[in-house]
């Protein structure tokens, strides 16, 4: 019981984190087996413990999903020094009732036809593990971390943050 409280715990304080970054880096595998990157806002359904992304269905990240399902979205918040690197497993769908919980009025420029835009569809990202680090404390208390580091040749401290891999059941 312990267990899951702490993983639900983590599991809490990830999406709070990816919560506060509006873009992330999503990576896809390409048939040549190379990776590719792009950014798109992320919007997060807590109760199912997934990522969503809306796209275009003409879009090259889709056939890429298709020949291989497993994905990475990375998040930076560089400002708050907050980071996040989720992998999961993507599916393609065009659930109604979830558009509704994730269209936001920023996703009628995407899509100026709104919901019932033809091109529309989602991404859906069933993290599988995640990894956070989250310095609170800010950029300046690392930066003196890492000066008096560099001063006493030494290892820099990591007091002033949190780091946690989340193995997601």
């Amino acid at each position: 019981m312990e267990d899951q409280t702490k993983t639900e715990q983590q599991l809490s304080k990830l999406f709070q984190i990816i919560k506060n970054i509006d873009f992330g880096m999503f990576v896809t595998q390409t048939a040549d087996g190379s990776l590719r990157s792009r950014p798109m806002s992320t919007q997060i359904i807590e109760s199912d413990q997934c990522l969503w992304f809306l796209t275009d269905k003409g879009s090259t990240k889709l056939l890429e999903i298709a020949d291989e399902s497993k994905v990475n979205v990375s998040f930076a918040n560089p400002s708050q020094q907050t980071y996040v690197s989720v992998s999961g497993i993507a599916t393609i769908t065009n659930d109604s009732a979830k558009l509704d919980e994730v269209w936001t009025l920023a996703a009628k420029l995407w899509f100026p036809e709104g919901k019932s835009d033809p091109k529309l569809t989602m991404i859906r990202v069933q993290p599988t593990d995640a990894e956070y680090w989250d310095a609170p404390q800010g950029a300046f208390v690392n930066l003196y971390n890492l000066t008096k580091a560099l001063v006493l040749e030494a290892r820099p401290e990591n007091e002033s943050g949190e780091n946690e891999k989340v193995d997601i059941p």
